[in-house]
């Protein structure tokens, strides 16, 4: 009996770049500007905390600039330096071809670029196959797992960070919601304000 097998071909048809939020920069806020509209636009007799919350990020907006979305590559496990080089080598020769389109530059160009794709593919297999030997039966399913996703390229995702309060490590979700919400409730109970009010 022949057993004809044949070759599983998967590819990936979404963006392998994942998108990094914007973040506030603080350093570079115009915090007169940001507390002059806050005196003129926030009031405590704002109709809901939505409105409150909805007024003080728009003038967040106005008054701190953000960091532009960047794109961040994947980072793999295999990716070293000798695929930094062949890839910069292939990017310079494209610039060569860019500036000055002669035919030499132009086969040269095709020479690092196949030159690139061989030396990232050869990377990638070497990669594999160190991480396939290396498995064994006492190999568990979770380091298993993590390793094809480091391999792929696949970011874990976020981690909560712990919360320190009174030399006090708090790591579950849950406790650091109620911390940070007992610590807004105290910041903005009553019995800051004054009694002239």
């Amino acid at each position: 009996m022949v057993v004809i097998t044949y070759p599983l071909i998967i590819r990936f048809q979404g963006n392998n770049n994942t998108e990094a939020l914007p973040i506030w920069k603080l350093a570079k806020a115009d915090w007169a500007s940001f507390v002059d509209e806050a005196n003129n636009r926030l009031s405590v007799s704002h109709n809901s905390i939505d409105d409150y919350c909805d007024t003080l990020l728009s003038i967040a907006m106005e008054t701190i600039p953000k960091s532009r979305k960047a794109t961040c590559n994947r980072n793999t496990v295999w990716f070293n330096d000798k695929c930094k080089d062949a890839i910069n080598r292939r990017k310079r020769a494209l610039r060569k071809v860019c500036s000055l389109p002669t035919a030499e530059n132009i086969e040269h160009h095709r020479v690092m670029r196949a030159n690139a794709r061989r030396t990232i593919r050869s990377v990638r297999r070497q990669s594999w196959q160190q991480f396939v030997s290396s498995i064994n039966s006492r190999t568990s399913l979770k380091k298993v797992w993590n390793l094809v996703n480091k391999i792929a390229g696949k970011r874990s995702p976020a981690k909560v960070h712990q919360l320190v309060v009174d030399d006090n490590e708090i790591s579950s979700v849950e406790h650091i919601a109620d911390t940070l919400a007992k610590s807004f409730s105290q910041t903005s109970s009553d019995k800051h304000y004054s009694d002239s009010i």
